[in-house]
């Protein structure tokens, strides 16, 4: 039997903790959507201002909304709280995930139930803007494409921004998980790992496309992301959780195809170098460089590709071997520029 667009049930997840200025904009924004064969899944994460009653409210007035009330433990605890729910419903198709301070398209689940028939994927990444309390944040760099199928490795050289797509000109690349879309299919026994604070989105994202054999970027606009200097991707928290990550992918190496290892590497040299750039402008480059030390000495001993005989790559690895003093000081002169730098990979 071919089914429709409509049959296609989509899981919304939105973590909450202490967003009372921004929920009920972002709940708004998925309870109107036109596409309406869809749950949401809302986990307060031990909000101690008015988040709770919010949540609490709109799911009195619609069915469709599951409120889940926890102790404090984290934004990968809430969602794998949700995910725990929706995988052993077994009746969803499609699961996004949504901060609480986000905003979704009005036709956000219309667009991206199309698209899954026609294209029968195993996920989509869609275009989003970023805004902030003065407005929308222009990014003119960005080139709109019409929709663009990716398979085998050309998923993750695409994903992590490497390879043909180096340049990540499209206005669907990002580093964060709001501008995605996953087939339940993929994602199993995956869940976020709840020792990271600031790249558990990414670590999820590489570990369930590994299950993918066919996705799809687009340029339509389903999501907006709101920027904010108080958000946990702006904080301290997490200096080394890069490296935990990068130790996580490489753990799952013999599951790994060369073609994408190769996109691994290309991706994970830029990313320990960005990571030391991060402690040194938060000035914890000394007292944590065991972990980037372990990291660069596994990386040596793993890569297949030229990823670390770049020039950038010698060069990076050079300054390291001078030591920690002097990294951090080259890094501490440069720091105008490391500032501006320093968010690539957040």
């Amino acid at each position: 039997m071919v089914l429709n667009n409509q049959d296609l049930k989509i899981a919304v997840i939105v973590p909450v903790f202490n967003t009372e200025n921004y929920l009920q904009e972002c709940l708004d924004s998925i309870t109107t959507q036109s596409y309406s064969n869809f749950e949401l899944y809302a986990i307060n994460d031990g909000s101690t201002d008015s988040s709770a009653s919010i949540l609490d409210k709109y799911a009195k007035k619609d069915p469709r909304c599951h409120v889940i009330h926890k102790k404090n433990g984290g934004v990968a605890s809430a969602r794998n709280v949700a995910l725990d729910y929706i995988l052993q419903d077994g009746s969803f198709d499609i699961v996004c995930l949504v901060d609480s301070d986000d905003v979704l398209a009005p036709n956000s689940f219309k667009t991206i139930g199309h698209l899954f028939r026609k294209f029968n994927i195993d996920f989509i990444l869609s275009s989003y803007i970023r805004f902030d309390k003065t407005g929308i944040i222009a990014d003119s760099k960005k080139i709109p494409h019409a929709p663009l199928v990716l398979e085998g490795s050309q998923i993750f050289d695409f994903c992590l921004g490497t390879k043909a797509f180096k340049e990540r000109l499209s206005p669907a690349f990002s580093v964060f998980i709001g501008n995605y879309y996953f087939s339940t299919n993929i994602i199993g026994n995956i869940r976020f790992k709840e020792s990271l604070k600031t790249c558990e989105d990414q670590d999820f994202r590489f570990k369930t496309l590994l299950n993918a054999n066919r996705g799809l970027a687009i340029s339509d606009v389903t999501f907006m992301y709101r920027q904010r200097s108080s958000s946990l991707s702006h904080s301290g928290f997490g200096v080394t959780d890069d490296v935990c990550m990068l130790n996580e992918w490489f753990d799952l190496y013999p599951l790994i195809p060369d073609p994408v290892k190769q996109s691994v590497e290309y991706f994970a040299i830029q990313c320990w170098w960005s990571s030391l750039r991060r402690a040194a402008s938060l000035n914890q480059l000394v007292k944590n460089w065991t972990p980037f030390r372990e990291l660069l000495n596994r990386m040596q001993k793993l890569f297949i590709s030229d990823a670390l005989s770049m020039p950038s790559s010698r060069k990076r690895i050079f300054l390291f071997s001078l030591g920690r003093h002097i990294l951090n000081v080259y890094l501490r002169l440069n720091r105008k520029h490391i500032q501006k730098k320093v968010n690539t990979f957040e």
